[in-house]
């Protein structure tokens, strides 16, 4: 199955124009080389992973399936989502984690800044653009694990109008349980929805182990949340801003858009090869 997305600005200029082709499982899915597979990959994360605004010969997952021809490669990729939507997914389309039987299988989690406020919710979340993220699950640390506590609407129960208020006068310190990307509360919540994640697809997809790569975010940010990943056993890797400008140069988005652009798709791709590469994987 085969769509097109067409993406402009407000004064008409084409940003990208291009096609999508899925699975029966609405995975994404791109032409692979025909060598036998002994392994498999889940490829899980946003719209990075996923690859908007790129062709199928432009994805991540493509150059990945080229450079591992013997692995076959699932993209579990959804566009504005966050662990906690993955979580969820597994609940209502299990099938679409389920893998062929392979002799090896892992996951890869692509991790980008924005998907703290998005298993978060706090200011950014409450603002014009973002009203979409109060509809998303809302989960809470529960011991060593994680606990589905309906969505973020029913925690706000003020409308879109009320919303606009509040944000004028910054009053969601006084609301209690309201956290922030760069809490230390949300660094743990991400940790722990990770190391759920990666028990459901072991459970679900067979994967050995789960590993994380940061795409998109500061160092430093980052560095907070590997430290909680490591405490939950998970290993990490750390791909962008210096490595990718030393590949391919500062450009490395689509104009206006601000996702990879194909030799950043092309890149992030190597670099995530090479890291497995590093971990044994």
């Amino acid at each position: 199955m085969t769509r097109r997305s067409l993406s402009t600005t407000q004064e008409g200029k084409v940003v990208f124009d291009v096609y999508y082709t899925f699975d029966k499982q609405f995975r994404r899915k791109v032409p692979e080389p025909r060598d036998l597979k002994t392994s498999n990959i889940i490829l899980s994360g946003c719209s990075f992973t996923f690859g908007i605004g790129l062709n199928d010969r432009d994805t991540i997952q493509y150059h990945l399936a080229h450079m591992r021809p013997q692995t076959k490669i699932h993209n579990l990729g959804l566009g504005a989502s966050a662990v906690s939507q993955q979580l969820q997914i597994l609940d209502l389309f299990p099938k679409r984690a389920k893998l062929p039987k392979k002799k090896k299988s892992i996951a890869v989690y692509l991790y980008i800044d924005h998907q703290l406020n998005r298993i978060a919710c706090g200011l950014e979340c409450l603002a014009d653009d973002y009203v979409w993220m109060m509809y998303m699950p809302r989960y809470l640390v529960k011991g060593d694990s994680v606990e589905l506590k309906g969505k973020f609407r029913e925690f706000f129960p003020w409308s879109v109008n009320w919303t606009k208020h509040f944000r004028q006068f910054e009053t969601f310190g006084l609301w209690p349980g309201v956290m922030e990307a760069n809490d230390q509360e949300t660094f743990v919540l991400f940790a722990k929805l990770i190391k759920e994640y990666e028990r459901r697809l072991k459970e679900d997809s067979g994967i050995s182990e789960l590993v994380v790569m940061n795409l998109y975010s500061s160092t430093d940010a980052f560095e907070h949340v590997q430290k909680e990943l490591e405490k939950v056993g998970i290993k990490s890797a750390d791909l962008t801003y210096a490595n990718l400008e030393k590949l391919i140069g500062k450009n490395w988005t689509i104009p206006v858009d601000g996702h990879p652009s194909p030799p950043a798709a092309f890149s992030m791709a190597w670099l995530i090869n090479h890291h497995l590469k590093m971990m044994g994987l």
